[in-house]
């Protein structure tokens, strides 16, 4: 194992521990502030709130596994922090459906008929990744050896959904960003929403995850970027409902 990686585990778990505390903060002020919204959306937010504990407590636990349970070793990675990583990518797509619906409301504009589209191919890629996810998940239950083995053998699965997903955030972002525009801000406050509401930050973090796994696999911090990334898209989200 890179010894490199401890540190950027124990640096990702306390990450993901505040930005779990950042969602549930926000998630609480949406349920207090609108309490007769849609059963629909209100349950699909607690389902990814849910989700976003789960990811959080599974990284921790790769945490104890590696600095508690095997101190003073070097054992390979836990496969637990590779399934917790799936697991954070069952969240992306779901969130950015949420986010292409919220570019077909643009379309609803007189003049804006293309977003339709726009809405339609991003939903497209969510549905792919999702479908990526769901395959990587079943191959990950039933895989027998490393984490290292296991990026080799499925790297073009893994490739095609860091791909895909780093695509759709930028059409996401940019789409966004747009509307935005149109709007009166000061630079501040469109900054400030830009980048907390169209996922601009999930953008940067899924290219360099991308980049990171597809030119060094074995260093393995690709996957706390992915994990990272994951409470990132998690506070993001939270994000659209509180403001």
């Amino acid at each position: 194992m890179n010894p490199n990686l401890i540190g950027s585990i124990e640096i990702v778990s306390l990450l993901s521990v505040i930005l779990l505390g950042m969602s549930v903060v926000q998630v609480y002020v949406y349920y207090i502030n609108f309490p007769h919204d849609s059963r629909v959306v209100r349950s699909l937010i607690a389902l990814l709130t849910l989700l976003t504990f789960l990811h959080a407590c599974g990284t921790c636990y790769s945490l104890y596994i590696i600095t508690i349970k095997h101190y003073g070793l070097f054992p390979p990675i836990p496969f637990q922090l590779l399934k917790t990583a799936i697991l954070g990518c069952f969240i992306h797509p779901i969130v950015q459906a949420i986010f292409a619906a919220r570019i077909y409301q643009l379309s609803t504009q007189e003049g804006q008929a293309r977003f339709r589209v726009i809405a339609a191919v991003c939903w497209s890629l969510a549905g792919f990744i999702f479908g990526c996810t769901v395959l990587l998940s079943m191959q990950v239950m039933r895989f027998i050896g490393s984490v290292d083995d296991f990026a080799v053998e499925w790297a073009w699965l893994v490739e095609s959904l860091l791909g895909t997903t780093a695509v759709l955030d930028i059409i996401v972002t940019a789409v966004m960003g747009c509307g935005m525009q149109r709007g009166e801000m000061n630079a501040i406050d469109l900054l400030v929403s830009w980048t907390g509401q169209t996922g601009l930050i999930t953008s940067i973090s899924a290219i360099a995850v991308l980049i990171w796994f597809t030119f060094n696999k074995t260093d393995h911090i690709w996957l706390s970027l992915l994990i990272l990334t994951t409470g990132c898209t998690s506070v993001s989200f939270a994000s659209t409902f509180t403001n």
